[in-house]
């Protein structure tokens, strides 16, 4: 499975950030779509993603949380240890996680991991 033509979700990211992940993910053929904090109730469903990457802040919201669980498509977590402890359920549901710091190659790796993993046990 390449990462080309595969259609990420960016969620919970400060901009700068998300635009740095969005520029290596372009880069390596991928759509990327930065959610702002309001996905939840704009209507806008998860399953339009093949893969979504999720930093969760400090005040996520607990809609973010139901609907990021109720979701089948696979979620990486990016977050430093404190964040990952304080959002314990979504680090259960996570398909990966990354731990901050981390290099744009190891984002790319995981991704595509990931992904194919994701692939292979949907198929029939």
């Amino acid at each position: 499975m390449e990462l080309s033509g595969s259609r990420v979700g960016i969620l919970g990211f400060p901009a700068a950030l998300s635009n740095e992940i969005s520029l290596v993910l372009e880069s390596a053929g991928c759509v990327s779509n930065h959610l702002s904090n309001a996905w939840a109730s704009s209507g806008k469903r998860l399953e339009i993603y093949d893969v979504l990457l999720v930093c969760p802040a400090e005040d996520v919201p607990s809609s973010w949380v139901t609907e990021l669980i109720a979701t089948p498509q696979p979620l990486l977590v990016i977050s430093g240890a404190e964040g990952i402890h304080r959002n314990s359920t979504l680090y259960l549901r996570a398909d990966d996680v990354v731990f901050q710091p981390y290099s744009s190659y190891e984002l790319l790796l995981i991704d595509r991991k990931t992904l194919k993993l994701w692939c292979f046990y949907r198929t029939p």
